[in-house]
């Protein structure tokens, strides 16, 4: 999902269907390079970049955004295993330690949640103060990763990263793939 603010963009996730009829990676591409075309004071750059968790259907496209486009922040949930999903996480993880300090990134820990209201700093939420508006879009994280499994099983839908975002009057919830057990704990 895309999510233009007047001050950056946000992208959560990065899809990831491949089969015979359909190819997510162009589909993605052209999207994105359409829309950076429309608006070249964006200079093909993402200002949050999140993931939500290591499934395949979530992070394929971590290569080609990182190849492609400049990304400002990252967010995902810390997690990072040697599955198929897992590994994108993981090289997304090599990229940014290649990148130093010059990427910031946060690794949501549901320990971290300590609100209702869920969690913000300046890399979950990089445009705070948005000149450009005269509404300031607040991003919050409600739910992220874990460290100890049984709490809630081993799926990893589960450790989605869940934001939520307000814009004035609106907001929206964006969920990766939270299933009913995490729901159940996060509220």
């Amino acid at each position: 999902m895309l999510v233009e603010f007047p001050c950056g963009t946000l992208l959560y996730d990065t899809g990831g269907e491949q089969n015979q009829a359909y190819d997510s990676l162009p589909a993605l591409t052209d999207y994105l390079d359409h829309f950076f075309a429309a608006h070249p004071e964006r200079n093909n750059t993402i200002d949050l970049l999140v993931v939500s968790h290591p499934h395949i259907d979530h992070t394929r496209g971590l290569p080609i955004i990182l190849d492609r486009y400049t990304v400002k922040n990252i967010v995902d949930n810390g997690n990072g295993v040697a599955d198929l999903g897992g590994r994108t996480q993981v090289q997304m993880h090599q990229w940014l330690a290649a990148q130093g300090d010059s990427v910031p990134y946060f690794a949501v820990r549901r320990g971290d949640v300590t609100s209702v209201d869920g969690l913000t700093n300046s890399i979950i939420d990089p445009f705070e103060g948005c000149e450009q508006a005269n509404t300031d879009p607040i991003i919050r994280a409600l739910w992220g990763g874990h460290t100890r499994p049984r709490e809630i099983g081993e799926n990893a839908n589960n450790n989605s990263v869940v934001l939520r975002i307000d814009y004035g009057e609106t907001s929206f919830l964006l969920p990766g793939d939270l299933a009913i057990v995490g729901w159940a704990k996060m509220t």
